[in-house]
């Protein structure tokens, strides 16, 4: 029988670094953490301040990135980037139903 997998879901402006960080510190349980979405809106650049979010080894669980963007060019580039930091992983989030992704035609 396989092990059950417990996620963290992504809370923009909650689950950053020093709450995943905390959680796992004083609670633990969770086996995968998914972050807040970073947007190909800009390419593969994501901002000097967010970087230390996404190295793997910073984080007390493992992290599965997620972005969100219409363009698959721009989602390889970040996505390079991403995995240039060391993350083995990434999620793609084309189902995000937000009022302000989908304007972007970013979500569902």
């Amino acid at each position: 029988m396989s092990k059950e997998i417990l996620y963290m879901a992504p809370v923009r402006g909650i689950t950053d670094l020093i709450y995943r960080n905390t959680f796992a510190k004083h609670f633990g349980g969770i086996d995968i953490a998914m972050t807040p979405f970073l947007t190909t809106v800009k390419g593969d650049q994501i901002k000097p301040s967010q970087v230390e979010e996404f190295i793997p080894a910073n984080n007390s669980i493992p992290i599965i990135p997620q972005i969100i963007g219409k363009s698959a060019a721009n989602f390889i580039v970040l996505a390079k980037t991403l995995s240039d930091l060391g993350n083995e992983h990434v999620n793609w989030n084309l189902g995000c139903p937000h009022p302000t992704m989908t304007r972007k035609k970013c979500g569902s």
